[in-house]
């Protein structure tokens, strides 16, 4: 009853399901409440007579990142190499591991890539991709990931101190993992630094920083961490326990479960 007489309900990866109710009939979305009223001890469940998919999960990884605009400086890379492009709107699978436009400005304070040739942009682009999906609950078990440049990142958990405690957090490199995010061809891991691969070209470090001409575009992203707020949240393997290190525990709290790549979203209705 109360489901009812509400017009939308914000579910936990913060997305609005729209409710509708007619004559003895009441949907959520486009799918229709079969088994109302299922009474546990924790909350309501409400059966529906279909599977409910974010409209990002639709999306691919370019289309997303297009619509973000955090990633307009890795976007500008992306005129260097069709290569990309194509693959990361491609079926997939693919891990993105994704800059983003305030760690472009900090990479180009501290590296002289004035000297970059076309073949040296093509290698770090690919350095950011991964041909396979890699989910937060399988970092657990991972310690380095081969990317498309047949070079390979590397995954630990570090703890830092932020305002007075420590938290542990994930890395990729030396760039923090500062959020995830899901779409229909694969995973995207948002980064705080650029990673930098084994070049052919020699890149020497300045100080103070020169600009990239031809290669990005000037950005003027915020300096706070960026939220994915329109992207599903990282997921995590439903036939897998929850991981246990407090590095990745963070992220996997606002996870969504999903099998391979396919979501299959359960609405639990709790009334406080």
């Amino acid at each position: 009853e109360e489901l009812g007489m509400l017009e939308a309900v914000t579910t936990l990866t913060n997305f609005n399901l729209t409710v509708t109710a007619g004559r003895n009939v009441l949907m959520v979305n486009n799918a229709t409440i079969v088994y109302p009223d299922l009474v546990a001890y924790n909350g309501i469940i409400h059966g529906i007579n279909q599977v409910l998919i974010p409209t990002a999960l639709t999306l691919t990884i370019l289309d997303q990142l297009e619509a973000d605009p955090q990633f307009s400086t890795f976007l500008s890379f992306l005129q260097v190499s069709d290569n990309i492009s194509q693959v990361l709107k491609s079926v997939g699978p693919m891990t993105l591991f994704i800059p983003t436009n305030s760690a472009f400005e900090l990479f180009d304070s501290t590296v002289d890539s004035s000297s970059f040739s076309p073949d040296d942009v093509e290698m770090i682009l690919e350095y950011h991709v991964a041909l396979s999906n890699v989910f937060l609950n399988e970092l657990e078990n991972i310690t380095s990931i081969e990317t498309m440049n047949g070079q390979n990142v590397t995954m630990s958990a570090r703890t830092i101190e932020d305002s007075g405690s420590e938290e542990d957090v994930l890395f990729i490199n030396d760039a923090e993992v500062l959020d995830g995010g899901l779409a229909s061809n694969g995973v995207v891991y948002v980064l705080s630094k650029v990673l930098l691969p084994e070049l052919p070209t020699q890149i020497p470090t300045l100080s103070p920083a020169p600009t990239i001409e031809g290669y990005i575009a000037p950005s003027n992203a915020p300096s706070s961490k960026p939220v994915m707020s329109t992207w599903p949240q990282m997921p995590s393997a439903a036939t897998d326990a929850p991981p246990t290190s407090s590095a990745t525990v963070a992220l996997w709290q606002q996870s969504v479960t999903i099998v391979g790549c396919s979501a299959i979203f359960v609405a639990v209705l709790e009334w406080v």
